[in-house]
């Protein structure tokens, strides 16, 4: 699954991927740490959380992992990555008053995502790919946080 979360007529994000982050980006010190992340998920078994929770999906967490690595180049801090008990992965950030949840369902093919900025008083919720506009504005409020 392509993401597509580079906007290339915004001076937010920087146009393809490339090894030296833009802005606050993590990619130059924070990839083997994500990988890392991504590497104790998928090690989990089932009932990791002993709560029967399923075995993590190995679509899901290809689609988070490469949703993260297209983020590498993106003004943010490097997201928790976080097993969710149906088998699913989460991505989260948290910048300031602004918290990004970004949830990959079994099977890799949607994404929902809540964005919560406690300080407006507003969220922003959606499925990817359906909802891409409104992920890339809470990127954009995220990354203002960061």
């Amino acid at each position: 699954m392509t993401i597509g979360l580079v906007d290339t007529h915004s001076t937010d994000f920087a146009a393809g991927h490339t090894a030296t982050p833009v802005g606050l980006g993590w990619a130059s010190e924070g990839r083997e740490e994500l990988l890392v992340r991504f590497e104790r998920i998928a090690m989990l078994e089932p009932n990791w959380d002993s709560y029967e929770a399923k075995e993590i999906d190995s679509a899901a967490l290809r689609a988070a992992q490469a949703f993260a690595e297209q983020a590498l180049t993106l003004p943010l801090t490097m997201p928790a990555v976080v097993p969710v008990p149906d088998g699913g992965v989460q991505l989260e950030w948290s910048a300031g008053s602004v918290d990004l949840e970004l949830e990959f369902e079994p099977g890799g093919n949607v994404a929902v995502f809540v964005c919560d900025d406690h300080q407006a008083g507003q969220q922003i919720d959606g499925e990817w790919p359906h909802d891409a506009g409104l992920f890339r504005i809470a990127l954009r409020r995220l990354a203002a946080h960061t």
